[in-house]
């Protein structure tokens, strides 16, 4: 099962939420920072990684620990180089990496050694987690790659969350000007980071919905943030039946403990857009969010 999303629509709270069912495994921080030897040293070097670990995410302070949904993103980019993700470590080549996004305008053996190194790394959380459970995958990127995941996968389930755009840009924005600097290995550019963002989302979501009527019946789900965010155990109840999971009354209690445990949690606020951004954000991306049910000012 896939959690698709842009960035900061809060694909992690719902991915988060899901993962509270056993029956779901997930790449944990430190099994997809280390993809290629978790299986044979993560219980040597476990209790090490917490002292590294920061207790927050830097963007918005959700807590963190080795064990704690890690985006499986990061391992594809470890084993291939083949992602946007690079973006981050080498922020003056951006350009390089937007093949990489989609992957539709990567050459057909890139396009194959991702897929492998997908395929690969779920093989692998099965025999960690056990092959009896379902994987639970998230990252903001496989937006862009329905096609390429299908043609892998099937079978897959997918749950789609949308966000107010303005908000979604303002969000990205603040990530990326904290985050940037931590995994860059030289100094980001004074400019560009903006025409990036838009870029980014214009393209996930033309492959997006280029791609959605491919999904077969009853394998894809959308839900928007702030239904989630009012009524959080409703829209899992409904993500559980537009997919056909059965027992949500089990999964209940275990979800209702982890809300419970974010009572007090703040999430970020926002300087409003500038009128000449906000406009720019509107002819950049309104074709695509409209399409989502929001509208333009």
């Amino acid at each position: 099962s896939f959690v698709l999303g842009h960035l900061r629509r809060g694909t992690t709270h719902l991915w988060n939420l899901l993962a509270q069912d056993p029956r779901f495994a997930f790449a944990t921080i430190l099994q997809a920072v280390f993809a290629h030897t978790f299986l044979s040293f993560e219980r040597f070097v476990h209790g090490l990684a917490g002292r590294f670990v920061p207790n927050r995410r830097p963007q918005d302070n959700v807590e963190m620990s080795p064990d704690s949904p890690l985006e499986e993103e990061r391992a594809l980019c470890a084993s291939t180089f083949l992602s946007i993700q690079m973006a981050r470590h080498f922020p003056r080549r951006r350009d390089a990496f937007k093949p990489f996004l989609s992957m539709r305008e990567a050459s057909p053996e890139a396009r194959q050694r991702w897929s492998d190194a997908l395929d690969l790394f779920s093989r692998k959380l099965l025999v960690r987690h056990g092959p009896e459970k379902t994987l639970l995958f998230k990252a903001p990127d496989h937006t862009a790659k329905v096609e390429l995941l299908l043609q892998r996968f099937p079978d897959a389930r997918f749950v789609h969350i949308h966000r107010d755009p303005f908000t979604v840009f303002l969000s990205t924005r603040k990530m990326e000007r904290q985050t940037v600097p931590l995994y860059a290995y030289e100094t980001p550019p004074s400019e560009g980071l903006d025409a990036f963002i838009l870029w980014r989302y214009r393209e996930m979501y033309r492959c997006y919905f280029e791609d959605r009527d491919r999904i077969p019946p009853g394998q894809l789900v959308e839900v928007s943030f702030d239904d989630l965010e009012k009524e959080p155990l409703d829209v899992i109840e409904r993500i559980y039946e537009g997919l056909g999971l059965s027992d949500f009354a089990g999964a209940r209690p275990r979800l209702e403990r982890y809300l419970g445990g974010l009572r007090g949690y703040r999430k970020n606020s926002y300087t409003p857009l500038a009128p000449s951004l906000r406009e720019e954000v509107e002819r950049s991306w309104s074709p695509y969010y409209e399409r989502l049910g929001y509208e333009s000012s």
